[in-house]
């Protein structure tokens, strides 16, 4: 359900932003979470081009915001290779180390069968 609204409202602009950010802040490891990274995984595939934009500012966001932005990569990825490709090298080169793990999950997830 929250999935489905994300998709409704979704844009790069900071209240998106903030918005996504509070969700997977307020989120555990329970299965509220797990239909959070789906929605996530799902709306980069659907919107990939909208996901690198808003991508690049989760990336600047926070700890958690860097965890999750796998999910909109991933996703992404899966319909736009080439240019996600080239972002997980730029991440997987990075010095920052939740970075360089965002690249590997971000290549799992685009690689994985949806």
């Amino acid at each position: 359900m929250i999935g489905y609204s994300l998709e409704d409202i979704s844009s790069d602009d900071e209240v998106f932003l903030n918005l996504i950010h509070y969700l997977i802040n307020k989120i555990g490891n329970d299965l509220w979470g797990n239909e959070i990274e789906k929605s996530l995984i799902s709306f980069g595939e659907k919107n990939p081009v909208l996901e690198i934009s808003l991508d690049k500012k989760m990336l600047k966001k926070s700890e958690k915001s860097i965890q999750y932005a796998s999910h909109l990569l991933g996703g992404a990825g899966r319909n736009n290779k080439l240019e996600i490709d080239k972002f997980i090298q730029e991440l997987s080169e990075s010095g920052n180390r939740l970075k360089r793990i965002c690249s590997i999950r971000t290549l799992r997830i685009q690689n994985q069968k949806s």
